[in-house]
């Protein structure tokens, strides 16, 4: 045997011993199913609620496939006969749930924050917020929805209207120390137009990423779960609703067969 044909083998012999190194196929984000919220303040709205415009906001939720609605500066008489009860008229004439936080109760006045969804509420708690040396009183409505393929935080919440950045951005902080619960966070409400503010609670703005929104109404919290298709402004006749769809979005990582 010749020495060219020894060294052929021997070279073919090394090569199929090598070893080849696994590969795994780099993260992906992969999309579950998408979810519309909306926020609503009706804190301006004055005198007496008629049942004709609650109803008149039931059928524009439906029309626009609203799945969640967060609702702040509700005022409720309960126990008032002669009053129209804006949180149970608006979910029963929508076919929601609902849940319902207090911000202020004073002699039979209540006014809060509300949750409404078409999904069920597996639970609900209520924070106050602490406003030191103020008159003003602030809370925020943690409601935890069952979207059927994952569980989702909306957070509807009253901050105060003033406030430095640090004192803001530690309202926030506190806001979302209080989800105990590994789900996509959606806050909804009075928010700051502020980077450093939304950033210390890791929730990032939609008007960053949508630029049809010129309205600071809602975030979500960072980490690649959840992200902003689209959004509008929507005129009612209780003031301006800003509706976003979200996709929820999930971590896939998987290696080729035989690797």
């Amino acid at each position: 045997m010749s020495y060219r044909i020894l060294l052929l083998l021997f070279v073919l012999l090394v090569g199929g011993c090598s070893t080849v190194p696994k590969t795994e196929k780099a993260v992906e984000k992969m999309p579950l199913s998408t979810i519309r919220v909306g926020s609503l303040d009706i804190s301006s709205v004055t005198g007496r609620l008629e049942r004709k415009a609650i109803d008149s906001l039931a059928g524009m939720l439906k029309k626009e496939g609203v799945e969640v609605v967060a609702v702040q500066g509700i005022t409720r008489y309960p126990g008032v006969r002669t009053r129209v009860d804006f949180v149970d008229e608006l979910a029963r004439r929508a076919e929601m749930r609902q849940a319902f936080g207090e911000v202020m109760n004073y002699s039979g006045r209540q006014t809060g924050n509300a949750v409404l969804s078409i999904y069920p509420i597996l639970s609900s708690q209520n924070q106050p917020i602490d406003v030191p040396a103020s008159s003003e009183f602030a809370a925020a409505l943690h409601a935890v929805i069952d979207g059927g393929i994952v569980e989702i935080s909306v957070v509807s919440v009253k901050l105060p209207r003033k406030g430095s950045a640090a004192e803001q951005s530690r309202r926030v902080k506190t806001i979302a120390a209080a989800e105990v619960q590994d789900a996509p966070v959606i806050l909804a409400g009075n928010l700051p137009s502020s980077d450093e503010v939304s950033a210390a609670g890791g929730f990032e703005r939609t008007t960053r990423n949508l630029k049809d929104l010129d309205q600071e109404t809602l975030w979500y919290g960072t980490g690649e779960r959840l992200r902003p298709l689209n959004g509008r402004l929507i005129k009612t006749g209780f003031g301006t609703m800003t509706l976003v769809e979200f996709e929820l979005m999930r971590k896939d990582v998987s290696s080729p067969p035989g690797s």
